[in-house]
Protein backbone atom coordinates (compact mmCIF):
# COMPACT_ATOMS: atom_id res chain seq x y z
CA UNK A 1 0.00 0.00 0.00
CA UNK A 2 1.24 3.46 -0.91
CA UNK A 3 0.39 7.01 0.09
CA UNK A 4 1.74 10.46 -0.84
CA UNK A 5 4.92 10.80 1.20
CA UNK A 6 3.65 13.87 3.05
CA UNK A 7 0.76 11.87 4.52
CA UNK A 8 2.57 8.61 5.31
CA UNK A 9 3.63 7.97 8.90
CA UNK A 10 5.02 4.49 8.31
CA UNK A 11 4.66 1.19 6.47
CA UNK A 12 5.01 2.75 3.03
CA UNK A 13 4.97 -0.01 0.40
CA UNK A 14 3.70 -2.65 2.83
CA UNK A 15 0.32 -4.04 3.90
CA UNK A 16 0.64 -2.09 7.19
CA UNK A 17 0.49 1.46 5.82
CA UNK A 18 -0.02 4.14 8.49
CA UNK A 19 -1.29 7.53 7.27
CA UNK A 20 -2.48 10.74 8.89
CA UNK A 21 -5.44 12.99 8.22
CA UNK A 22 -7.22 16.11 9.43
CA UNK A 23 -10.88 16.59 10.12
CA UNK A 24 -12.75 16.88 6.82
CA UNK A 25 -9.92 15.48 4.66
CA UNK A 26 -11.20 13.29 1.81
CA UNK A 27 -9.02 10.27 1.05
CA UNK A 28 -9.35 8.40 -2.26
CA UNK A 29 -8.50 4.69 -2.32
CA UNK A 30 -7.58 3.09 -5.64
CA UNK A 31 -6.46 -0.41 -6.55
CA UNK A 32 -3.73 -1.24 -9.05
CA UNK A 33 -2.19 -4.58 -9.98
CA UNK A 34 1.47 -5.43 -10.53
CA UNK A 35 0.90 -4.88 -14.28
CA UNK A 36 -0.69 -1.43 -13.82
CA UNK A 37 -4.14 -3.00 -14.38
CA UNK A 38 -3.10 -4.30 -17.80
CA UNK A 39 -2.95 -8.12 -17.62
CA UNK A 40 -4.66 -8.17 -14.25
CA UNK A 41 -6.85 -5.47 -12.70
CA UNK A 42 -7.69 -4.58 -9.13
CA UNK A 43 -10.85 -2.71 -8.13
CA UNK A 44 -11.37 -1.67 -4.52
CA UNK A 45 -15.05 -1.95 -3.63
CA UNK A 46 -15.11 -1.50 0.13
CA UNK A 47 -13.09 0.12 2.89
CA UNK A 48 -13.99 -0.38 6.53
CA UNK A 49 -13.07 2.15 9.21
CA UNK A 50 -14.30 2.69 12.75
CA UNK A 51 -16.56 5.71 13.09
CA UNK A 52 -16.48 8.57 14.11
CA UNK A 53 -12.74 8.63 13.33
CA UNK A 54 -13.69 8.15 9.66
CA UNK A 55 -17.13 8.79 8.15
CA UNK A 56 -19.01 6.18 6.12
CA UNK A 57 -16.94 5.38 2.96
CA UNK A 58 -18.50 6.15 -0.43
CA UNK A 59 -17.97 4.23 -3.68
CA UNK A 60 -17.52 6.45 -6.75
CA UNK A 61 -16.28 6.37 -10.34
CA UNK A 62 -13.81 9.15 -11.07
CA UNK A 63 -12.73 10.19 -14.57
CA UNK A 64 -9.47 11.93 -15.41
CA UNK A 65 -7.38 12.56 -18.56
CA UNK A 66 -4.97 9.72 -19.24
CA UNK A 67 -1.25 10.27 -19.54
CA UNK A 68 -0.60 9.58 -23.19
CA UNK A 69 1.63 6.71 -24.26
CA UNK A 70 5.03 7.47 -25.73
CA UNK A 71 8.18 5.64 -26.78
CA UNK A 72 9.99 8.83 -27.78
CA UNK A 73 13.22 9.83 -25.95
CA UNK A 74 11.46 13.09 -25.11
CA UNK A 75 8.00 12.24 -23.69
CA UNK A 76 7.30 15.97 -23.58
CA UNK A 77 7.11 15.94 -27.39
CA UNK A 78 3.32 15.66 -27.81
CA UNK A 79 3.58 14.98 -31.55
CA UNK A 80 5.03 11.52 -30.82
CA UNK A 81 2.49 10.47 -28.19
CA UNK A 82 -0.61 8.40 -28.87
CA UNK A 83 -3.94 9.82 -27.79
CA UNK A 84 -5.96 7.95 -25.19
CA UNK A 85 -9.53 8.43 -23.96
CA UNK A 86 -10.06 9.63 -20.40
CA UNK A 87 -9.50 6.88 -17.86
CA UNK A 88 -12.19 5.90 -15.38
CA UNK A 89 -11.14 4.92 -11.87
CA UNK A 90 -13.24 3.09 -9.31
CA UNK A 91 -12.46 4.70 -5.98
CA UNK A 92 -13.55 4.46 -2.37
CA UNK A 93 -13.76 7.92 -0.82
CA UNK A 94 -13.39 8.33 2.93
CA UNK A 95 -13.73 11.52 4.96
CA UNK A 96 -11.79 11.99 8.17
CA UNK A 97 -14.26 12.39 11.03
CA UNK A 98 -14.31 14.36 14.25
CA UNK A 99 -12.55 11.99 16.64
CA UNK A 100 -8.77 12.01 16.87
CA UNK A 101 -6.78 8.79 17.22
CA UNK A 102 -5.48 5.71 15.46
CA UNK A 103 -7.89 3.43 13.62
CA UNK A 104 -7.41 -0.01 12.14
CA UNK A 105 -8.94 -0.37 8.70
CA UNK A 106 -9.43 -3.02 6.04
CA UNK A 107 -9.76 -2.71 2.27
CA UNK A 108 -11.59 -5.24 0.08
CA UNK A 109 -10.93 -5.55 -3.64
CA UNK A 110 -11.83 -7.63 -6.67
CA UNK A 111 -9.10 -9.11 -8.87
CA UNK A 112 -9.77 -9.48 -12.61
CA UNK A 113 -7.68 -11.39 -15.12
CA UNK A 114 -7.79 -11.44 -18.90
CA UNK A 115 -8.88 -14.57 -20.77
CA UNK A 116 -5.93 -16.89 -20.08
CA UNK A 117 -3.89 -18.49 -22.87
CA UNK A 118 -2.86 -22.14 -22.33
CA UNK A 119 0.11 -21.54 -24.62
CA UNK A 120 1.40 -18.80 -22.31
CA UNK A 121 1.08 -20.08 -18.75
CA UNK A 122 2.24 -17.86 -15.93
CA UNK A 123 5.30 -19.13 -14.05
CA UNK A 124 4.52 -19.93 -10.41
CA UNK A 125 7.22 -19.09 -7.83
CA UNK A 126 8.98 -22.15 -6.45
CA UNK A 127 7.60 -21.53 -2.97
CA UNK A 128 4.06 -22.08 -4.32
CA UNK A 129 4.73 -25.46 -5.94
CA UNK A 130 5.18 -28.79 -4.14
CA UNK A 131 6.07 -31.85 -6.20
CA UNK A 132 6.08 -35.38 -4.86
CA UNK A 133 7.22 -38.75 -6.18
CA UNK A 134 7.21 -42.31 -4.87
CA UNK A 135 10.10 -42.41 -2.43
CA UNK A 136 11.87 -45.19 -4.32
CA UNK A 137 12.08 -43.00 -7.45
CA UNK A 138 12.99 -39.67 -5.85
CA UNK A 139 16.62 -38.57 -5.99
CA UNK A 140 16.13 -35.20 -4.32
CA UNK A 141 13.88 -32.18 -3.89
CA UNK A 142 10.95 -34.17 -2.53
CA UNK A 143 8.12 -31.81 -1.60
CA UNK A 144 9.65 -28.83 -3.43
CA UNK A 145 9.41 -27.29 -6.90
CA UNK A 146 12.80 -28.79 -7.79
CA UNK A 147 11.93 -32.47 -7.63
CA UNK A 148 14.62 -34.77 -9.06
CA UNK A 149 13.40 -38.24 -10.05
CA UNK A 150 14.82 -41.19 -11.94
CA UNK A 151 13.48 -43.62 -14.52
CA UNK A 152 14.46 -46.59 -16.67
CA UNK A 153 13.93 -47.12 -20.39
CA UNK A 154 10.28 -47.88 -21.07
CA UNK A 155 8.99 -46.71 -17.69
CA UNK A 156 5.65 -44.89 -17.89
CA UNK A 157 5.33 -41.95 -15.50
CA UNK A 158 1.91 -40.49 -14.68
CA UNK A 159 1.68 -36.84 -13.68
CA UNK A 160 -1.34 -35.62 -11.70
CA UNK A 161 -2.21 -32.24 -10.23
CA UNK A 162 -3.87 -31.64 -6.88
CA UNK A 163 -4.64 -28.39 -5.05
CA UNK A 164 -4.11 -27.58 -1.39
CA UNK A 165 -7.77 -28.55 -0.78
CA UNK A 166 -7.47 -31.93 -2.56
CA UNK A 167 -9.25 -30.44 -5.60
CA UNK A 168 -12.31 -29.53 -3.52
CA UNK A 169 -12.48 -25.71 -3.31
CA UNK A 170 -9.80 -25.27 -5.97
CA UNK A 171 -8.75 -27.80 -8.60
CA UNK A 172 -5.56 -28.39 -10.54
CA UNK A 173 -5.42 -30.15 -13.91
CA UNK A 174 -2.07 -30.81 -15.56
CA UNK A 175 -2.41 -30.39 -19.32
CA UNK A 176 1.17 -30.39 -20.55
CA UNK A 177 4.59 -31.71 -19.55
CA UNK A 178 7.65 -30.74 -21.56
CA UNK A 179 10.76 -32.94 -21.68
CA UNK A 180 13.72 -33.02 -24.06
CA UNK A 181 13.62 -35.99 -26.41
CA UNK A 182 14.94 -38.71 -26.73
CA UNK A 183 15.40 -38.85 -22.96
CA UNK A 184 11.60 -38.80 -22.67
CA UNK A 185 9.14 -39.61 -25.46
CA UNK A 186 6.30 -37.29 -26.45
CA UNK A 187 3.95 -36.91 -23.43
CA UNK A 188 0.34 -38.11 -23.84
CA UNK A 189 -2.75 -36.59 -22.21
CA UNK A 190 -5.22 -39.17 -20.88
CA UNK A 191 -8.20 -39.50 -18.55
CA UNK A 192 -7.80 -42.36 -16.08
CA UNK A 193 -10.63 -43.76 -13.97
CA UNK A 194 -10.22 -45.55 -10.66
CA UNK A 195 -12.47 -46.50 -7.71
CA UNK A 196 -12.67 -43.71 -5.13
CA UNK A 197 -11.77 -44.24 -1.52
CA UNK A 198 -15.11 -43.94 0.22
CA UNK A 199 -15.73 -41.10 2.68
CA UNK A 200 -15.98 -41.95 6.37
CA UNK A 201 -16.22 -40.16 9.71
CA UNK A 202 -16.27 -43.39 11.73
CA UNK A 203 -13.45 -44.16 14.19
CA UNK A 204 -12.91 -47.37 12.23
CA UNK A 205 -12.64 -46.43 8.52
CA UNK A 206 -12.44 -50.13 7.76
CA UNK A 207 -16.10 -50.47 8.72
CA UNK A 208 -17.69 -50.27 5.26
CA UNK A 209 -21.20 -49.94 6.67
CA UNK A 210 -20.39 -46.41 7.90
CA UNK A 211 -18.81 -45.18 4.68
CA UNK A 212 -20.63 -43.28 1.97
CA UNK A 213 -20.50 -44.66 -1.55
CA UNK A 214 -18.82 -42.59 -4.23
CA UNK A 215 -18.71 -42.98 -8.00
CA UNK A 216 -15.36 -43.82 -9.63
CA UNK A 217 -13.08 -40.82 -9.77
CA UNK A 218 -11.69 -39.59 -13.06
CA UNK A 219 -8.16 -38.24 -13.15
CA UNK A 220 -6.63 -36.11 -15.91
CA UNK A 221 -3.05 -37.32 -16.28
CA UNK A 222 -0.06 -36.63 -18.46
CA UNK A 223 1.71 -39.89 -19.30
CA UNK A 224 5.39 -39.86 -20.19
CA UNK A 225 7.52 -42.78 -21.33
CA UNK A 226 11.26 -42.88 -20.66
CA UNK A 227 13.15 -42.86 -23.95
CA UNK A 228 16.45 -44.33 -25.07
CA UNK A 229 18.95 -41.62 -24.11
CA UNK A 230 20.53 -41.66 -20.66
CA UNK A 231 21.18 -38.45 -18.78
CA UNK A 232 19.65 -35.58 -16.84
CA UNK A 233 16.85 -33.53 -18.35
CA UNK A 234 15.17 -30.35 -17.24
CA UNK A 235 11.40 -30.49 -17.53
CA UNK A 236 8.42 -28.24 -16.93
CA UNK A 237 4.80 -28.99 -16.10
CA UNK A 238 1.87 -26.75 -17.04
CA UNK A 239 -1.49 -26.85 -15.28
CA UNK A 240 -4.87 -25.13 -15.18
CA UNK A 241 -6.22 -23.82 -11.90
CA UNK A 242 -9.97 -23.79 -11.29
CA UNK A 243 -11.85 -22.05 -8.48
CA UNK A 244 -15.49 -22.30 -7.51
CA UNK A 245 -17.96 -19.55 -8.34
CA UNK A 246 -18.77 -17.73 -5.07
CA UNK A 247 -22.50 -17.74 -5.95
CA UNK A 248 -23.37 -21.18 -7.35
CA UNK A 249 -20.08 -23.14 -6.74
CA UNK A 250 -19.64 -24.05 -10.41
CA UNK A 251 -15.99 -24.48 -11.51
CA UNK A 252 -14.41 -21.35 -12.98
CA UNK A 253 -11.07 -21.27 -14.81
CA UNK A 254 -8.69 -19.00 -12.91
CA UNK A 255 -5.69 -19.32 -15.19
CA UNK A 256 -2.87 -21.39 -16.66
CA UNK A 257 0.40 -21.82 -14.82
CA UNK A 258 3.80 -23.44 -15.15
CA UNK A 259 6.14 -24.73 -12.46
CA UNK A 260 9.29 -23.51 -14.19
CA UNK A 261 11.86 -26.32 -14.46
CA UNK A 262 12.90 -29.38 -12.47
CA UNK A 263 15.31 -32.25 -13.11
CA UNK A 264 14.74 -35.76 -14.41
CA UNK A 265 17.39 -38.48 -14.61
CA UNK A 266 17.03 -41.29 -17.15
CA UNK A 267 19.22 -44.39 -16.91
CA UNK A 268 19.85 -47.05 -19.54
CA UNK A 269 19.43 -50.67 -18.50
CA UNK A 270 17.13 -52.68 -16.26
CA UNK A 271 17.76 -52.39 -12.54
CA UNK A 272 20.01 -49.33 -12.76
Amino acid sequence: MMSPESWALGGQGTAQLVTRGRVGDVVRWFGVSETDNLDTSVIIYRAEFPRPIVDEPQLQILEAPSIEASVHPDPGDHSTRSQQPPRKHTAVLTTTGTLSGYAKYSVSFALYTRDPDPKKPSVVPDKRVFMMSSESWALGGQGTAQLVTRGRVGDVVRWFGVSETDNLDTSVIIYRAEFPRPIVDEPQLQILEAPSIEASVHPDPGDHSTRSQQPPRKHTAVLTTIGTLSGYAKYSVSFALYTRDPVDSTPRLFGYFNNGVAIYQSKIGIGQ
